[in-house]
C-alpha cells in the first residue's frame, strides 16, 4: 500500500509559495503526492470502488488514515467514519436451481437468475415462445399458460439492436416486459434463451445491477441456446426440428408457439431485498475564530466496480477504477484538507469524502440529514468531483451563481493562481452539491470537464494530469481558506433550497451520448465527443459539433438539451441540427436508454 504520510512542513505549503522559483519544486511535490493517492485508490486491488465491497471499504480507511495523520479532529465516537446502511437491489440466494428432465445447470455457468426475478420453487411443464417485436409477445397464444414453466427464445437481430443501440439497460426493459406479458397469462416462471441456432455465443449476459424494476412475482432466468440445446437432446429433443424446418426465426414464426408436454424441468430460486454497509469518511479543522460555523469540502470515493451500474461501456465486464470520476477529487480533497489545516481556518471547515455518489448523491443526502455539525451553521459547500484532466488552465466551476458573492470571491482568489475559470450558472448540478444546495446552501463544484471514456475502464491513473489537478488542489484550498476566514457573509441566491423541475433532478428519458465540451461560452451545445457504440456515435455526430437545435427547437444551452431528452422516450427519431465548420448538418438520431444510475451523469 502506498502511504504518503510525510510531515506537513514538507507539505503544499501554498502560502510560502511566492514566486515562481519556489512555486516549481512545491508544484511538483503537490503533483507526486496527489499521484500517490490516485495509484492507490484506482488500483485494481479496489476493483473499482463499488457498494459492499472490500475495495470500498479499503478505501474509507485510506481516507481515514490520512485524516488521522494530519491531525483532523474525528467524529463523537472517535471514528472517522459514518456508517450507515443502504439498499442494494435483490441477491440471489443460495440454491438457485434448474434441471430440464434429468440434466442439472450449473448455477452462473449455464444459467443465471436475472435482477427481475422474483422467487419460486416450481415443478412443470415446458412452453417454448419465439421472440418478440417490440416490448410485447409478437405470437398469439392458443392457449392458458398456467402452471408452465415458459422458454422465451430471444430473437438475435432484436438482442444485438437493443444491446448495440440501446445498451444491455434497454434489453433488460425489454426482457422485464416480456416476462411480465408471460406472467400474466398464468406462467410459473420465465426462462430466456440468448443467442441461436447461428450464434456460437454460449455465454450469459451480466445485466447491470436492478434499481429500475421490482422484481416480478416469478422467477426469471437465463441460459445460453447451446446450453437448452444440450439439454433438450438428452429427452431426445432437437431444438431446431422442435422450432421448425430450418430452425431459423422465420421458421419460427410460422409456427407461432411451441408447447412441449415434456420434459418436465424443475427450478428454484430464492431473492431477498440486500443491504449493505458503508461509510462517508469526515474529519475536522476546527476554526481558530468562528468554530462554531462551517464549511464543508467534500468529494465523492466510490465508483462502478466492474460496470454493473451505469458504464458506458456495458459489454466490457472490467474493473472500472474511476482515477477521474473520483480518485482525483478524492485526492484533491486530502491535500486541500493538509493545506488548510496546516494553516488554520478561521471557521471551522468539514471535510467529507463521500459514499454512494454513483448511486444517486446517496452519502451526501446522509450527510445531510444526519451532519457531523449542525447543517444551519454550514455557510458554504465546496466539492471536488472530476478534476484530474485540466486542458489550457481551464478550472470549470458549477454553481457559481449560487450565491452573489461567489463570482468576485473567485476572481480574488485566482489573481494567486491565474487560472481560466468558466463560471456556469447552473446551481443545481450533477453531483454531491446537490443535497446542499436543496438545504439552501450556497455550494460550488469544481469541475475539469467530462471526457470519451467517462464511466468506462480506461479511466485509469496513468492518463491524469497531476500538475493540472495540483493546480486545482491549490487553488480549491485558497478558496475554502477565503470562505473560512470568517470576514466573508455570503448571500444565498434566490430559490436556493428548492430541488427544480428538470432533467437534472431525474434519472428518467432518453440517453444521446455526447460528451459535452463545458468550456464553450458560446450559444449551443458543443461537443467534446461522443460515447461508444452510443446513438450519438452511431449517427454520426461528433467531436468539435455545436449543436444548435433539435426538432427545431433551439439549443442555446446544454440545460435546453437535457430538457429535451427528459420528455422524449427511447426510440424516439430527433433530427438535430448542427454546426460542423463551416457546414450546418441536420442529423437524424434515434435515442436510446439512459444507463441506470441514479444520478444525471455528466454527459448526456
Amino acid at each position: 500500500m502506498l502511504r504518503m504520510a510525510a510531515p506537513a512542513a514538507v507539505l503544499l505549503a501554498l502560502e510560502a509559495i511566492s514566486s515562481p522559483v519556489a512555486a516549481a519544486p512545491a508544484q511538483a511535490e503537490a503533483a507526486r503526492r496527489l499521484q500517490a493517492h490516485v495509484r492507490h485508490l484506482a488500483d485494481d486491488s479496489l476493483e473499482g470502488r463499488f457498494m459492499g465491497t472490500p475495495g470500498i471499504e479499503e478505501a474509507a480507511h485510506y481516507i481515514a488514515g490520512e485524516f488521522q495523520v494530519m491531525g483532523l479532529e474525528p467524529l463523537a465516537d472517535s471514528s472517522y467514519l459514518q456508517e450507515f446502511e443502504i439498499p442494494l437491489g435483490h441477491a440471489v440466494m443460495p440454491g438457485a436451481a434448474l434441471t430440464i428432465g434429468e440434466r442439472d445447470l450449473a448455477y452462473a455457468e449455464e444459467f443465471s437468475v436475472l435482477s427481475v426475478s422474483g422467487s419460486g420453487r416450481i415443478h412443470g411443464m415446458t412452453a417454448f415462445i419465439m421472440d418478440t417485436e417490440g416490448n410485447r409477445l409478437a405470437v398469439d397464444i392458443p392457449r392458458n399458460l398456467k402452471g408452465y414453466i415458459v422458454f422465451c427464445i430471444i430473437d438475435p437481430d432484436a438482442e444485438t439492436e437493443r444491446w448495440t443501440i440501446r445498451g444491455r439497460d434497454g434489453l433488460l426493459d425489454h426482457i422485464a416486459a416480456i416476462a411480465s406479458e408471460i406472467e400474466g397469462l398464468g406462467a410459473a416462471a420465465v426462462v430466456f434463451v440468448n443467442g441461436g441456432p447461428d450464434s456460437s455465443r454460449s455465454d450469459l449476459h451480466h445485466f447491470p445491477l436492478n434499481r429500475a424494476h421490482q422484481p416480478l412475482g416469478v422467477p426469471v432466468l437465463e441460459i445460453p441456446y447451446s446450453v437448452l440445446e444440450e439439454a433438450l437432446m438428452f429427452e431426445g429433443i432437437t431444438l431446431k426440428e422442435m422450432m421448425g424446418a430450418g430452425g431459423t426465426k422465420q421458421d419460427a414464426a410460422a409456427g407461432k408457439t411451441f408447447l412441449l408436454d415434456g420434459p418436465v424441468c424443475r427450478l428454484a430460486v430464492h431473492t431477498e431485498p440486500r443491504t449493505v454497509k458503508t461509510s462517508n469518511v469526515i474529519g475536522i479543522a476546527p476554526g481558530r475564530v468562528s468554530p462554531d460555523e462551517y464549511v464543508v469540502v467534500g468529494a465523492h470515493y466510490d465508483h462502478l466496480g466492474y460496470g454493473g451500474l451505469a458504464s458506458t461501456t456495458p459489454w466490457r465486464r472490467e474493473i472500472h477504477n474511476g482515477a477521474d470520476d473520483n480518485a482525483s477529487g478524492t485526492a484533491a480533497l486530502i491535500e486541500a484538507a493538509r493545506a488548510i489545516t496546516a494553516r488554520g481556518p478561521g471557521r471551522s471547515v468539514v471535510f467529507v469524502a463521500f459514499t454512494a455518489e454513483e448511486l444517486g448523491a446517496v452519502g451526501s443526502q446522509y450527510y445531510r440529514d444526519n451532519p457531523a455539525k449542525p447543517i444551519e451553521n454550514t455557510v458554504a459547500m465546496v466539492n471536488l468531483d472530476t478534476v484530474g484532466r485540466m486542458e489550457d488552465d481551464k478550472l470549470i466551476v458549477f454553481g457559481a451563481t449560487s450565491a452573489a458573492e461567489f463570482e468576485s470571491l473567485l476572481a480574488d482568489v485566482n489573481l494567486k493562481h491565474a487560472l481560466e475559470i468558466v463560471p456556469k450558472k447552473e446551481i443545481f448540478g450533477f453531483s454531491d452539491q446537490n443535497p446542499f444546495v436543496e438545504a439552501g446552501i450556497p455550494s460550488l463544484h469544481l469541475f475539469t470537464g467530462a471526457y470519451e471514456d467517462y464511466h468506462s475502464p480506461d479511466d485509469d491513473w496513468d492518463i491524469l494530469n497531476y500538475e493540472g489537478l495540483a493546480s486545482v488542489t491549490a487553488f480549491a484550498a485558497d478558496f475554502v481558506l477565503a470562505l473560512a476566514g470568517g470576514g466573508v457573509r455570503l448571500t444565498p441566491a434566490e430559490g436556493l433550497g428548492k430541488r427544480p423541475d428538470g432533467p437534472a433532478s431525474r434519472s428518467g428519458g432518453a440517453h444521446l451520448g455526447v460528451v459535452p465540451d463545458f468550456t464553450h461560452a458560446g450559444p449551443g451545445v458543443m461537443l467534446k465527443g461522443t460515447v461508444p457504440r452510443s446513438p450519438a456515435e452511431t449517427a454520426g455526430l461528433a467531436g468539435g459539433d455545436v449543436i444548435i437545435a433539435i426538432d427545431g427547437e433551439a439549443m442555446t444551452e446544454l440545460r435546453d438539451l437535457m430538457m429535451m431528452l427528459s420528455r422524449h422516450e427511447p426510440g424516439d427519431v430527433v433530427q438535430i441540427e448542427v454546426e460542423r465548420k463551416s457546414e450546418t448538418l441536420v442529423i437524424p438520431v434515434e435515442l436510446g436508454v439512459r444507463s441506470s444510475g441514479g444520478h444525471q451523469e455528466k454527459r448526456d
